[in-house]
Order: C-alpha cells, then sequence, then structure tokens
C-alpha cells in the first residue's frame, strides 16, 4: 500500500508536501473506484522525470478537490498545496486551499491562501468575503470592514458583505451602522434567520426594545449565503458529472481525444450546467477547428460562472476570430476587470481594439503590457508596429530596441526600427542601424532590400550611394524575382542617371500590374514613371 507520495522536482521540490493516502472503508465502491484512479493517475505522472510542473499541478489540484468532496482534509490539503506551488498562477488552487484552512479555524493559514488568491484574481466575489470573514475572527474590524467593502464594490446586492460589514460595525461599539448594515442584508435576505439575534442586540444597546423582542422571536440558524462556484463544484466531483470529467481529463492527457469527448457530453448529460465540462470540452472543440462548437460550450461555462476571467479570455479569443471584435472586446474588458494583470487578455484586448481602428486606447494597453512585462518580445513588437502606425515613431524606436538588445537577429525588430527611424526621418541613424543588421543577419533579405532603397532614394544627399544601392537590388532581383524589388532596381537606376532604363523597366512593372489587376500599386508606379521621364529620381518611397 502507498503511504505517501512527493514528487520532486528541481525548482519546488523543497515545497511539496507528502499526500497521505486516507483510509476509504466504509466508502461506495464507485467512490473507492473514483478515488483509487484519482490517485493512480497522480501516480503515474509523478514518475514521469519529464512531466510538465502545469500538467502535474492539474492532477493534484483534481485529486485534491476529490478529498474535498469526499471530506478527507488532509490529503487534500496536501493536494492542493502542491497544486499551488507547481502552478502558483492559478487561483483555484489557492482558494480551495484557504477554504479548508478556514474551515479548520487556521486563520493564519487561511489569510494567507486567500491573499495570494485574490493577487490573481481581485475582484473575486467569494474571495472578498471569506477573507472579510477571517479577518473578523481575528478580530481585524478595520481590514474586515475593507474586505466587504471590497466585495460590495463588486456586487452591491451581497447579503453575506452586508452581514460582514454588520459584524464588524458591532464588534466596534457602533449599533447604529450595524443595525442600518443588518437590516440591509436581511433586506437582500430574508431568511438569513442567524442575523435576527446580533441585530436584536444592536436594537437593545439603541434602546429599541420593542425592535430587539420582535427579533429575538425570529431568530434561527440560517447565515447569509453567497454564490461560490469553487465549492458547488466539490458537490459536482463527487456526483456523477464528476466522474465523467475526470475521466474525460485523464483520458485527453493519454490522447485519446475522441474518448475525451465522449465523457464530457457523458458529464453535461448528468449535469448540463457542469461549468467543468462545459469548460474541457469548449478547449477541446478549439483544438479539432470547430470554433462555434468551441463558443457554445465556453458561453455556456460562462453562464454557469460569470465572472470567470479565463472563460471570458478564451470566448473573446475565439469571437476575434470570428471578426466579431465588439463582442471579443467586451469579453476581453470583463475578464481585465476581475483580473487585471491577465497580461493574454490585456495583449489581446489590444489587438481587437486596433483591429476596430481605436489605436490609440490600444496602445495604452501595450504601454501597461510593457509595464507588465518589459522584456516580452512579442509585446514590444506590437506596441512598437502600433506606435508606428500612429506616428509616435521615437516610441516606436524604443520598443523595436527592447527586442533587439535581447534578440539582436530577431529581423521584425531590426526592420521595424529602421522603418520607424525613416519615418522619423532619422536618416543618419537609419543607415546605422540598417548597417548593424546586416552584420547580424547577413542573409537578411529583407533588410538588404531596405538598405538599397534607403541608398537610392534618401533625401539627405550625403548618405545616397545609387551604385551600391544598384549592385545589391540587382543581386536581390536575381535571387528573387519581385516586383518591389524590380522597382528598386528601378530607383537605383534613376539615381545614377540611367533614365531610359529605369522608365523601360517602370513601364514593364505598370503592364504586369495591370495583367495581374493590382490596382492598389499601379497608382505610385505611374506617379514614379512621371518622375522619371522628367529626369528626375525618386525622393519619397516611404509614402507611394
Amino acid at each position: 500500500m502507498l503511504f505517501g507520495l512527493l514528487v520532486a522536482l528541481p525548482a519546488s521540490a523543497s515545497q511539496l508536501q507528502v499526500v497521505p493516502t486516507p483510509s476509504l472503508v466504509g466508502m461506495e465502491e464507485a467512490v473507492q473506484e473514483q478515488l483509487r484512479q484519482g490517485r493512480q493517475e497522480l501516480e503515474t505522472l509523478a514518475a514521469d522525470p519529464d512531466v510538465e510542473p502545469k500538467k502535474l499541478a492539474e492532477t493534484y489540484g483534481e485529486l485534491g478537490q476529490l478529498y474535498l468532496a469526499y471530506d478527507l482534509g488532509r490529503a487534500a490539503e496536501a493536494c492542493l498545496h502542491n497544486a499551488s506551488v507547481l502552478a502558483p498562477e492559478e487561483f483555484r488552487w489557492h482558494y480551495l486551499l484557504a477554504t479548508r484552512y478556514q474551515q479548520e479555524r487556521r486563520l493564519d493559514d487561511a489569510l494567507a491562501s486567500f491573499e495570494e488568491a485574490l493577487a490573481r484574481r481581485p475582484r473575486d466575489l467569494p474571495a472578498l468575503i471569506r477573507l472579510g470573514q477571517v479577518r473578523l475572527a481575528q478580530d481585524e474590524l478595520e481590514e474586515a470592514t475593507a474586505a466587504f467593502e471590497r466585495a460590495l464594490e463588486v456586487e452591491p446586492s451581497a447579503a453575506a458583505a452586508w452581514a460582514g460589514q454588520a459584524k464588524a460595525a458591532a464588534a466596534r461599539g457602533e449599533p447604529e451602522i450595524a443595525v442600518r448594515h443588518f437590516e440591509k442584508a436581511l433586506e437582500l435576505e430574508p431568511d438569513a434567520s442567524a442575523l435576527r439575534y446580533p441585530l436584536a442586540i444592536a436594537y437593545r444597546e439603541l434602546g429599541r426594545i420593542d425592535k430587539a423582542r420582535v427579533e429575538l422571536q425570529r431568530r434561527g440558524d440560517v447565515e447569509a449565503a453567497f454564490e461560490d462556484p469553487l465549492i458547488v463544484k466539490l458537490a459536482e466531483l463527487a456526483a456523477g458529472s464528476g466522474i465523467h470529467v475526470m475521466a474525460g481529463n485523464r483520458a485527453l492527457r493519454q490522447g485519446h481525444v475522441e474518448a475525451a469527448i465522449d465523457r464530457y457530453r457523458r458529464a453535461l448529460a448528468a449535469n448540463p450546467r457542469s461549468f467543468e465540462a462545459h469548460q474541457a470540452l469548449a478547449a477541446v472543440l478549439v483544438v479539432q477547428g470547430d470554433v462555434e462548437g468551441a463558443v457554445e460550450h465556453y458561453s455556456a461555462a460562462l453562464e454557469a460562472e460569470p465572472d470567470n476571467p479565463r472563460v471570458l479570455y478564451n470566448l473573446g479569443t475565439l469571437r476575434a476570430q470570428q471578426g466579431q471584435l465588439e463582442t471579443a472586446i467586451r469579453h476581453f474588458q470583463t475578464a481585465l476587470e476581475l483580473a487585471p494583470e491577465y497580461v493574454d487578455a490585456r495583449f489581446n484586448l489590444g489587438a481587437a481594439l486596433a483591429g476596430t481602428g481605436r489605436g490609440q486606447e490600444a496602445l495604452g494597453h501595450y504601454q501597461r503590457l510593457v509595464e507588465l512585462s518589459p522584456d516580452d518580445p512579442e509585446i514590444r513588437l506590437q506596441a512598437g508596429n502600433l506606435s508606428a502606425r500612429l506616428g509616435h515613431f521615437d516610441e516606436a524606436v524604443e520598443h523595436f530596441g527592447a527586442v533587439i538588445l535581447r534578440s539582436p537577429q530577431n529581423l521584425g525588430a531590426r526592420f521595424g526600427q529602421t522603418m520607424a527611424l525613416l519615418l522619423a526621418e532619422r536618416y543618419d541613424e537609419a543607415r546605422r542601424r540598417l548597417e548593424e543588421g546586416l552584420m547580424a543577419l547577413p542573409d537578411g533579405a529583407e533588410l538588404a532590400h531596405l538598405l538599397a532603397r534607403f541608398l537610392a532614394t534618401c533625401p539627405d544627399d550625403r548618405l545616397r550611394d545609387g551604385e551600391r544601392a544598384l549592385e545589391i537590388a540587382q543581386s536581390l532581383l536575381r535571387s528573387s524575382g519581385r516586383p518591389d524589388v524590380a522597382e528598386t532596381v528601378a530607383m537605383a537606376l534613376a539615381e545614377v542617371g540611367r533614365f531610359d532604363e529605369a522608365i523601360a523597366l517602370q513601364r514593364q512593372l505598370i503592364q504586369e500590374a495591370e495583367r495581374a489587376g493590382a490596382n492598389a500599386v499601379l497608382d505610385p508606379l505611374r506617379r514614379r514613371l512621371v518622375l522619371y521621364e522628367g529626369g528626375k529620381p525618386c525622393r519619397a518611397p516611404w509614402l507611394g
């Protein structure tokens, strides 16, 4: 028999806990089988030296939820602790671990874990209410009040938060405020009979004896409740849907996609509102390319848990793929209200805003992303491209430069920085950066082409070099045959005074564009032909 399980991973082995093996005696056979399968899955992954921490964390978390569902607290605690160590960014594991500590009256541990959870999801209503309850139990009245106030900012009709405010006021010796808050809580939840007794006490302290007597007669033991989706899911895990979801997850990890889909559908047959089943099925459908099906199930998951930022992000991403950018924007914005440091949601929000022409607003989000993740090259590239499009060329140069500093061979950053410098008319620096780029990327054809066009057309007489431009452009044309490179050859020919050849080549390019129906390029091609026919070289290559 296995009495403990401990996985040693390089970055976190010293923080992991041994998971005790709980006794299953007296449990139904189906429950025992469910728990044995979950344990076996964890043991199998634990034995794999190449297992990804995130994957292992999910398995620890799933088993921990099962143990919680069946009131196997010590094993649940160890599993959830390990899940939070291996995937510290995941809200669920911190929150569920905190609820376990709260139940055990280990208030300092509960406080620490609730704060970890709220750092990931600052506007989570159940976590804020529970944080207030823990603070209240610790007699930290001001901190409790602050937590309940944050909860009421999220949901002004949260009776449990009003009740918490009332209890804190009563403990501070402020019966008038306490009465007001108790009455508000009972207005929102008249069945919360456990509030009647402290309300009666507050009335008595105010000398309102008749009201105190009435409330004492109505006292009971029903507390003000609040929706707690993660705790509700524990009950689902102990029912049929949870068994199927876990089996589906296991099948998916083993590469059996169709079997996983079947299990998720069986989970939904058992419980059509199962958040976990809808979310899991949607994720599989995305991989299979069934975007409509994925949207349907993510939407159902969102109905079951409206304040889940991950589902909002996934749904927004799919809506953006469908071209429904305004809908996508709303989903991303809501996700960020719930989790302000959700980098992926902010990144996709910026892209969607830019796609609807709201470039300046999008740029504000990318600037915030740069503050959150200054070394992320994809964020810097997006910020640089958008800054350049909006005419903020100096900022674009800075963003692209940050990428180049860490990745000197990033062609996109090299190209973007040079274009921003050219558009900013910082020609000396543009040429220097081009030369540096070609030293770092000697096979960078795009940079070589940009250099050729720069040398042929630069408005600064000191920096033009028509002969070198012609040499580079002709070499590129021989290897690529691209029309834009051929036009650069024509520019270089005009720069060195070979106008007849430039005119002939430009006319050829116009004919080819007409045959291909490339109407967008015809106007700049014709305008440059007029220049060459008048014996003038090109000096404005970047604007068409």
